[in-house]
C-alpha cells in the first residue's frame, strides 16, 4: 500500500506494510499503545460518574470505530487523511461518549435538539459566548449582557 499524503507519521509504517499480516501487527502496536489509553482516559473524563463495565463498552466501540476507519484509509476506502492520530483518536472517544448519553437520555436529547432549534429560528432569541466561553442564551436584546 502506498503511503497517505497527509496522514500522521505514526501511521506510516501500517499504511505502508507490503503485507496485511505486517499491517495487522503494526495496527494492533498503534491500538494498544497509543489509542486504547487514550481513549480509556477520555471515556474515564467523560463518564467518570458511569459504572466501570459501561466506560468499558463505550471504550471498546470507540477502538472498534478507529479500527474500522484506520482498515478503511489503508484499503483506500477513504481518501481523508488523519492528520493527527492523537486528535482523531480524542474525537472518536468523545463522539462515542455522547452517542452513549443520547442512547441513554433520548428525552433529553429531544429536548436540547428543540431547545437549539428554537433559539436559532426565533429572531426574539439569541445565544452568544459569556465570560470564560460559557455559552449563554435569552432574549436577542440581552446579547451583551453576562
Amino acid at each position: 500500500m502506498a503511503e497517505t499524503p497527509g496522514c500522521d507519521v505514526r501511521l506510516s509504517r501500517f499504511l505502508a506494510a507490503p503485507v496485511e499480516q505486517e499491517a495487522d501487527l503494526e495496527l494492533g502496536r498503534i491500538l494498544a499503545t497509543e489509542a486504547a489509553p487514550l481513549i480509556e482516559r477520555v471515556v474515564r473524563a467523560q463518564l467518570a460518574d458511569l459504572p466501570a463495565a459501561d466506560r468499558e463498552d463505550v471504550g471498546s466501540g470507540a477502538l472498534l470505530r478507529l479500527t474500522e476507519t484506520l482498515r478503511a484509509l489503508r484499503a483506500g476506502r477513504s481518501e481523508t487523511p488523519i492528520e493527527s492520530l492523537e486528535a482523531y483518536t480524542v474525537a472518536t472517544a468523545r463522539n462515542a461518549c455522547r452517542a452513549f448519553l443520547r442512547a441513554r437520555r433520548p428525552e433529553h436529547t429531544r429536548l436540547g435538539n428543540q431547545v437549539r432549534y428554537l433559539l436559532g429560528h426565533d429572531d426574539g432569541l439569541a445565544t452568544w459566548e459569556g465570560r470564560g466561553g460559557v455559552a449563554l442564551a435569552g432574549l436577542a436584546a440581552w446579547r451583551a449582557r453576562d
